[in-house]
C-alpha cells in the first residue's frame, strides 16, 4: 500500500484455561475482567475467542486469529465434540442420567448428550462428564437444572483433540503443530492459505521490555500463568474435593 508492503499477521492459536469470573470477550462495558486481559499484553496480534464459556464456567478456550478455523470448529455441521465436568447437587439416579442422554426440552429446544456418566460421587454432589456434538446456550446447565441436578461447577475438559490436562487456571499455552492438525483434520473446510501453516508456526515477535516470547514449535512449551490475576473463589462443596483429571474419551 502506497508503496510499502503489508504483511498479513502470523496465525497464532493459544490454548487457554480459563478461570471462573473472567468473561469471553474483547472488552465488557461494565468494566469486568476479559479472556484476554490473561494474556501478556504486545505478545500476539489481535486474538479472538473460539465459541463462548459463561462468566462463571471454567476450562479449555481457545483464541485464535485465525478466522476460517474458528468459524469451523463452532458450527454445528462438524459436530466438534466437547467434554464437561460437571459438580451437580445431589446424586443422579440412572434414571436421570438417561434422561440426560436421551435428552430434555427447554425453552423450545430439545438439548441431548452423546454420553454422560459418573466420574465420582460424594454424599451430597457428584461429578458427572458430560459430551456434547455442539454448544448452546448455557446447555449442560439447562439439562441438569432440568434432571432435578444443578450444576455446582463446570469446567470444559476438552474440545475435538485437544486435552485441557494440567494447564493451571489461568494460564495459555501455544498449540503444538500435531494438535493443529489434528483440529484441522476434523474441519476440513478450514484449511489455511498457502503459507498459513509456516506463518502458524512462526516463533511470535518479543513482547513488552521484560517478557519472553512463547516458545517455538519443539520447544518445552510450559505453561505461563498471568503475573496478576484476581484469587478465585473456593467452589462449595468439600474443601478438600478436587475436579477429577480429563478423561481424553470426553468432551470439553
Amino acid at each position: 500500500m502506497d508503496g510499502e508492503v503489508v504483511r498479513p499477521d502470523r496465525l497464532v492459536t493459544l490454548l487457554l484455561h480459563k478461570p471462573a469470573g473472567y468473561i469471553t470477550s474483547l472488552s465488557d462495558p461494565q468494566g469486568r475482567p476479559v479472556v484476554t486481559s490473561l494474556l501478556p499484553p504486545g505478545d500476539f496480534p489481535r486474538l479472538f475467542p473460539v465459541g463462548r464459556l459463561d462468566w462463571d464456567t471454567e476450562g479449555l478456550l481457545l483464541l485464535t486469529n485465525d478466522g476460517a478455523l474458528a468459524h469451523a470448529l463452532t458450527h454445528p455441521r462438524f459436530h466438534v465434540s466437547r467434554v464437561y465436568h460437571a459438580k451437580v447437587r445431589g446424586r443422579p439416579t440412572l434414571e436421570a442420567l438417561e434422561r440426560l442422554r436421551r435428552g430434555i426440552v427447554s425453552d423450545g429446544e430439545h438439548l441431548s448428550a452423546l454420553a454422560v456418566e459418573v466420574l465420582r460421587t460424594t454424599p451430597h454432589n457428584a461429578w458427572l462428564a458430560v459430551t456434547l456434538g455442539e454448544g448452546r446456550y448455557r446447555q449442560v446447565r439447562r439439562m441438569c437444572e432440568a434432571a432435578g441436578h444443578p450444576v455446582v461447577r463446570l469446567i470444559r475438559v476438552s474440545l475435538g483433540p485437544l486435552r485441557l490436562g494440567d494447564l493451571p487456571r489461568g494460564a495459555w499455552r501455544s498449540l503444538a503443530p500435531a494438535e493443529l492438525a489434528s483440529l484441522k483434520a476434523l474441519v476440513p473446510g478450514a484449511a489455511p492459505l498457502p503459507g498459513a501453516a509456516a506463518r502458524q508456526a512462526a516463533p511470535p515477535r518479543p513482547g513488552a521490555a521484560g517478557q519472553r516470547p512463547p516458545p517455538g514449535p519443539g520447544a518445552d512449551r510450559r505453561a505461563r500463568a498471568p503475573g496478576k490475576q484476581p484469587r478465585e473463589a473456593a467452589p462449595r462443596g468439600n474443601p478438600r474435593e478436587r475436579p477429577p483429571r480429563g478423561n481424553p474419551r470426553e468432551r470439553a
